[in-house]
Order: C-alpha cells, then structure tokens, then sequence
C-alpha cells in the first residue's frame, strides 16, 4: 500500500512539474527569422519591357503580370515594401519574364500544349551596398491549351500564381540557408 501511495505521488509530482505550454510549430528561431524578413525592403527593378511570348499579348496585360508576380513575391516572402528605420537589407527583383514555347502542335498546326515559364533574378545588398547574392530563378509548367480563350487565360493566370509562389518559397529558403547560416549568433 505504501509503494502504491509513492507512486500515485510521484506521478502527480511529475505530472506537474511536466506541465507548460510550448507552441508546437513555433521555435525560438522563428523569431529570428521573422526578424530577418522584416529587415528586407523589396524592389521591383524590373524593366518595363515586353514580356516574351509567342502570342501577341498587350503591353497592359504584361505589366499586369509583372506586377502579379512581385505581388506574390511580396506576399509570399513577407518583407517590406516601405523603407524604415529597420531596414538592413534591400532584395532588388530584376527581369521578370514570361515564356510561352509551344510543345505540341494540333492536326491544324496549332499549338495545344506550351510550356509556361516565369524567370526572374533577384540580387540582396546590405546596408552598405553590397551585394551578397544575385542569383537567377526559374519555374515553368505545361499547359495544355482548350478551345476557349477564356480558359486558357484563366489557367495560365492561376498557374502565374504558382509558379510565382514557388519562386518566391525557393528565394526564400535560398535566402535563410545563406544569410542566417553565415550571420553570427
């Protein structure tokens, strides 16, 4: 009875001792890289060039889509866009295009499957200017092509989207490998 009554006591006093609350996903480096996100002012140095395509599309539609691009960027990297105090690095995005290449072709010689890619380079400086990476980036996809205009549109804008996410998810951990990696602690 007494080692019965131990136990029941040791097992109380363990479980009380053992009682905290400790988020499951977040660590104590998710502050740091929170930190370092919130340190990076983005800017589209892009130019205002056509972007490439075997069809005609017009110059709204491809500034359009340069500006959905950085969006996603933007919002996938959560950084700033508005200069403060607490900048320290500034991740200039350069070149963004678009490539349509045709993959396959139709009885009629049109093309029923492109391939869809979206290339851009991104280049970080530091608070001095210098520069710590410039590096290029790409994502592509195939996209089978329907006989109503309308549709392809709207596939080829959702797959924008994507593609650009994972972009943005590839700079993103480029950026945390390299620079957290090699900052000291």
């Amino acid at each position: 009875m007494q080692k019965i009554k131990i136990s029941i006591i040791f097992i109380l006093l363990y479980s009380l001792t053992s009682c905290g609350f400790k988020p499951l996903y977040a660590t104590h480096n998710q502050l740091a890289i929170d930190n370092f996100l919130n340190s990076i002012l983005i800017i589209n140095t892009a130019k205002k060039e056509p972007i490439r395509s075997n069809e005609n599309i017009n110059k709204i539609g491809n500034t359009l889509a340069r500006k959905i691009i950085f969006q996603t960027l933007v919002t996938e990297l959560k950084v700033k866009t508005i200069k403060d105090n607490d900048i320290n690095y500034w991740l200039q995005i350069n070149n963004i295009h678009e490539y349509d290449t045709p993959l396959d072709l139709d009885r009629d010689g049109q093309a029923s499957e492109y391939n869809y890619t979206i290339n851009l380079t991104a280049t970080l400086l530091d608070k001095n200017k210098k520069i710590l990476f410039n590096k290029s980036y790409s994502s592509s996809v195939n996209l089978n092509i329907s006989d109503s205009y309308y549709a392809s549109q709207v596939s080829k804008r959702s797959y924008r989207e994507i593609l650009a996410k994972n972009i943005a998810l590839e700079l993103k951990n480029y950026l945390l490998t390299t620079i957290l990696n090699s900052s000291p602690t």
